[in-house]
């Protein structure tokens, strides 16, 4: 019975000797390669963080969200008028509306608060509705428009504001003047 004993409790060492020969967790103080699990950690973030960067780079040159593409403004916003410029505005003429216009270093900038109220009718009901926006708009002025000039104003029913053109800078004339002339006025 003794020896049994001891057979089994060699039996046990033994598979415990050979289990511990395999055991990764025997051979780590921390019972795993903690390290290197955090290598392995860091190296998959460095790729996430490359491929989103890749994706930020590739939307912003296609100025692409994930909401959408914007088409981006190849031509002024500004319509030439001959003898002035015309930027015309969405925001709707209403005594409500709050608008601020400004031109600083060429550069227009519209800030409004802008209010539409909507009335309906329906089956004996009436319904008043009231809404509010803001609207934001910077762009720069074309190379030859006055700011001086700036003129607002609402047609057709939407808020216009205009620039006249500097005025071209002529070339001072200059006269010939020949010997003969110079000798016949003495």
């Amino acid at each position: 019975m003794f020896r049994k004993n001891i057979s089994l409790l060699l039996l046990s060492l033994a598979t415990a000797a050979s289990l511990h020969a395999s055991d990764p967790f025997m051979n780590d103080p921390f019972g795993d390669d903690i390290f290197g699990e955090m290598m392995q950690m860091q190296k998959g973030m460095d790729r996430m963080f490359e491929r989103m960067h890749q994706r930020m780079q590739q939307r912003s040159q296609a100025l692409i969200s994930p909401i959408g593409t914007y088409k981006v403004a190849t031509q002024s916003q500004f319509v030439d008028k001959g003898d002035h410029y015309e930027f015309r505005t969405d925001i709707p003429e209403s005594k409500e509306n709050t608008i601020h216009v400004s031109v600083n270093n060429h550069i227009l900038t519209v800030d409004a608060k802008v209010v539409k109220k909507e009335e309906t009718k329906r089956a004996g009901v009436v319904s008043y509705q009231s809404y509010m926006s803001m609207y934001q708009r910077s762009l720069s002025l074309p190379a030859d428009a006055d700011e001086s000039s700036m003129k607002n104003e609402y047609k057709g029913g939407y808020l216009t504001i205009s620039f006249k053109k500097k005025a071209a800078s002529k070339p001072a004339q200059v006269t010939k003047v020949s010997k003969k002339d110079t000798n016949q006025s003495k």
